[in-house]
This record gives C-alpha cells, sequence and structure tokens, in this order.
C-alpha cells in the first residue's frame, strides 16, 4: 500500500519486525533523515570495477578471445624455483712470465769456475805458485812476444814531443843569428830569411798580414836589386820586415828553425856543435845546466826533432 509519508513507512516497518529482538536503542540513531550514515574510520573509498569485457570491440580490433583464468592454480614450490649461478667476476689479464734469460757461454764458464768446490790441496797449491811467481823474476811482454810489442815499443820511443824551454833557447839563438846577418847585409839578409820561414807560415800567419809583408818583401827585394839599400825608403821596409821575421821566429818548429838557420849561414851544424854555438851566446846561459836541460837532453831532443836517430 502506498505509503503518505517517511513516518508512515517506519511506523509499518517496526510493527513487521520481531518483537523478541532486543534493541539497545542503537537502531534509532541511523534513522533521523537529516543525519548521514558514517563508518567508524569514516566512508570507504569504492573500489575500482574493472570494465565489462567487450568481446565484439575485440574481435573488430582482431584480438583473440580472452581465455578464462582456471581457478585453481599450482603452487610454486621453493625448491622448483632455480637458483641463479654466480655471477663471474672479471680477472686481470696474467702477465707473462720473462724467461731468465740465459748468460753468456763465457760468463757460464766463469761463474762454474767461481762456484766450483776447491780442496785444500788445491788452496795450498795456489797459495805457493804465487810464492814462487813473486820470487822470480817476471818476464816482460816483450820478451814473451816481440813481433807484436816491439813495434809499438818502437814507435812509441820515437814519438816526437816539443820541450817548450828547448824550443826558446833555439829561437833566440836563430833570431841573434839572423839580428848579426841583418846588421851586415841589410836588404840581403832580410829577403833572404823571409823567403826561407815564408811556406812554414801559411795556416800559423792571417792571409791578410802575409799578403801585406808579402808585398813589402817584393819592394825590399826591389830596392836591393837597385841597389838602393840604404835609402830611407829602403831601410824603412827592411825594418818592419825584420820585426816580422823575430816575431814569427817563435812560430816555426825545432826542425824548421835548423833549416832557416843553416840556409842563411849556408852550414849545418850537428846537434852537439849547436849546443855549443847556444851555450856561448849571451841568451844560451843555463842550457847546459842538467837541472833545466842538459847537453844529453838537448842533444837527444834534437835528435828526435831533425829525425837524425832513426
Amino acid at each position: 500500500m502506498p505509503f503518505d509519508d517517511l513516518a508512515q513507512m517506519r511506523a509499518e516497518m517496526l510493527m513487521r519486525q520481531d518483537p523478541n529482538v532486543y534493541d539497545d536503542g542503537a537502531s534509532q540513531l541511523g534513522m533521523n533523515p537529516y543525519m548521514q550514515q558514517v563508518g567508524l574510520f569514516g566512508k570507504g573509498k569504492p573500489k575500482p570495477v574493472a570494465p565489462p569485457i567487450d568481446i565484439q570491440r575485440r574481435s573488430i580490433l582482431g584480438l583473440k578471445p580472452q581465455e578464462p583464468m582456471p581457478a585453481n592454480l599450482p603452487a610454486v614450490r621453493s625448491s622448483d624455483v632455480p637458483v641463479p649461478s654466480a655471477v663471474p667476476v672479471p680477472q686481470a689479464p696474467t702477465q707473462p712470465i720473462p724467461e731468465p734469460t740465459q748468460p753468456a757461454p763465457l760468463t757460464q764458464l766463469a761463474n762454474k769456475a767461481l762456484n766450483a768446490p776447491i780442496s785444500r790441496r788445491e788452496v795450498l797449491k795456489k797459495a805457493g805458485q804465487v810464492a814462487l811467481n813473486q820470487a822470480l823474476p817476471t818476464p816482460k811482454v816483450a820478451d814473451v812476444v816481440p813481433e807484436i810489442v816491439s813495434p809499438l815499443t818502437k814507435a812509441a820511443e820515437s814519438a816526437f814531443v816539443q820541450n817548450p824551454i828547448i824550443d826558446e833557447y833555439f829561437s833566440d839563438y836563430v833570431s841573434n843569428m839572423f839580428s848579426e846577418a841583418a846588421a851586415n847585409e841589410p836588404l840581403a839578409a832580410t829577403t833572404s830569411m823571409y823567403t826561407f820561414i815564408r811556406d812554414y807560415l801559411d795556416g800559423r800567419v792571417p792571409e791578410k798580414e802575409l799578403k801585406k809583408y808579402d808585398k813589402l818583401h817584393d819592394r825590399a827585394q826591389k830596392y836591393y836589386d837597385d841597389d838602393d839599400e840604404y835609402s830611407d825608403r829602403a831601410t824603412d821596409v827592411q825594418s818592419k820586415l825584420e820585426d816580422f821575421i823575430h816575431d814569427k821566429l817563435k812560430l816555426l818548429k825545432p826542425d824548421e828553425l835548423y833549416e832557416a838557420n843553416s840556409n842563411l849561414h849556408e852550414e849545418g851544424a850537428s846537434p852537439e856543435e849547436l849546443f855549443d854555438y847556444i851555450t856561448e851566446t849571451r841568451g844560451g846561459q843555463g842550457l847546459e845546466d842538467d837541472s833545466i836541460v842538459g847537453k844529453k837532453a838537448f842533444i837527444d831532443y834534437m835528435n828526435k826533432a831533425l829525425k837524425w836517430d832513426e
């Protein structure tokens, strides 16, 4: 039957309830139409409902009908799960071990000889051999191998080494002899001595300086040929050329000095005679002193310089 309002509907429902059911009055709390029914923790959110599967739409899109899931799935046991294998750890590349280098054959023999065991008898034998060698005179290498050592020894002994002390004595002597000759024959001695030493000066005197004195020598020679050696012009040229000769005589070697002096005086003195000539001059004092030079040292030196002892 229709109800006019909610109150009548409620009264009807109350009449139909079982009177034996205990009611503590809580049922009356939610019957007020103006009260909102809520739970203890508020109204819960509705669970999302999956939309129904449209089979026709799946067929239109070319999809097959979805097979229903089985009701009972088999249980998964821990023994059925495969245990993952250990991840291999990358190892550093192994360095090749260098093979030990074999020593040379001679080194192997030497090491073998050094490391070889030695008996007491051999130690005493070697000690006696050392004592015997010290007592006996040691032969020279030249006596054992004369064909090898003799030429080397001879070459070493024949090697000439200049002696600056003897060179200075000899240079002063030749310079003094040239001064005496130039005092008697100015142009003749000067032009002649310049000619004798000119070839020795190449490479020892600058070329520009040599060309200058070559011209002076030509002028002095012309004055001499014209018998004009005592004119002022000739004297000036001769004086300059003479000073140049005195200065450059110091650059000559002993054998070159000897040749220039012999050509100037047209005589060739032996080393013994030359020693006597030098000691008799004013600049030769001290040459005979053995602590300075001595006669024997001078003669040996000049023989080697002139190659007269070969």
